[in-house]
């Protein structure tokens, strides 16, 4: 179900907290391994800028916020291409929420040689009702002394490299955040966390091991974690996916709408890589 008239100030809430989860997680990582693989996280401009330069990941080498929170110019557009240029990233994306300003912002990335690369979708619900799912699976918040199973898996699960599992690792156990696995008797086989930001709680690291895929533990990790998002005290609950397209068919975006979700909006990925 798609939401055609949401308040442009929710839409910059929603947008906010993704950039407050993600500038938490760069910030979590320990000295020696930002220094080791160029990680970087700043504010520049009302954007959140995030580099991982030895890694050609796009979803962590990107611009969040952009015209968000106050209108950008060409002069910000400038210097983050100069920014990921130094660093020596391969490539970037600047994703742009709809209340993005001015309206020029997306004629002048497409001006410096940036394309339409695709689109990511921003879902929301409250949190009442609860999910009343009954899965057969364990499902058990963890502790720092399963961080390193934690991360392992939501690396392998998305492909990335094994230093984006440590970096994952890093945020068991930090203020806001709350982390899950499911266990097929001593084995992991499926994690979930989310982020509190006032009253929104942020979804992200859905992982599953491969052989154990369309069998419910992402359903379960959903449900576990609304009730222990009210139990935090937030009152809604958002996450952000890939489009489904005929050419991909997004299983999570499948699972998030089971849950009731609501589509708000599609935001346009627009990726610069350097030659």
């Amino acid at each position: 179900m798609k939401n055609d008239h949401l308040d442009p100030e929710f839409i910059r809430q929603l947008e906010n907290c993704e950039m407050a989860v993600f500038e938490d997680f760069f910030r979590a990582a320990p000295r020696t391994l930002a220094a080791e693989y160029h990680i970087r996280v700043q504010r520049l401009g009302g954007a959140l800028v995030t580099i991982a330069a030895k890694a050609d990941v796009l979803a962590l080498n990107r611009v969040v916020g952009a015209g968000l929170n106050r209108p950008a110019d060409e002069n910000l557009i400038d210097q983050i291409i100069d920014l990921f240029r130094e660093q020596g990233v391969a490539r970037f994306f600047v994703p742009l929420s709809p209340t993005a300003a001015p309206s020029a912002l997306r004629g002048w990335l497409l001006a410096r040689g940036f394309t339409h690369h695709n689109n990511w979708v921003r879902l929301h619900r409250p949190i009442e009702p609860l999910p009343q799912h009954k899965f057969p699976w364990l499902v058990r918040k963890i502790s720092t002394r399963e961080s390193l199973d934690f991360g392992r898996l939501v690396a392998q699960s998305f492909g990335w490299p094994d230093f984006i599992g440590t970096l994952a690792a890093t945020t068991v156990g930090r203020k806001n955040w709350r982390h899950y696995m499911v266990y097929d008797g001593r084995q992991p086989v499926g994690a979930g966390a989310f982020f509190i930001y006032g009253e929104f709680a942020w979804f992200g690291f859905a992982a599953t091991t491969e052989t154990y895929r369309g069998r419910g533990i992402q359903q379960a990790l959903l449900a576990h974690r609304f009730h222990e998002a009210q139990k935090s005290g937030c009152l809604w609950v958002v996450v952000e996916t890939a489009q489904k397209t005929p050419e991909k068919m997004a299983p999570s975006y499948r699972n998030i709408l089971r849950f009731g979700f609501t589509e708000d909006y599609l935001r346009p990925n627009f990726l610069l890589q350097f030659s």
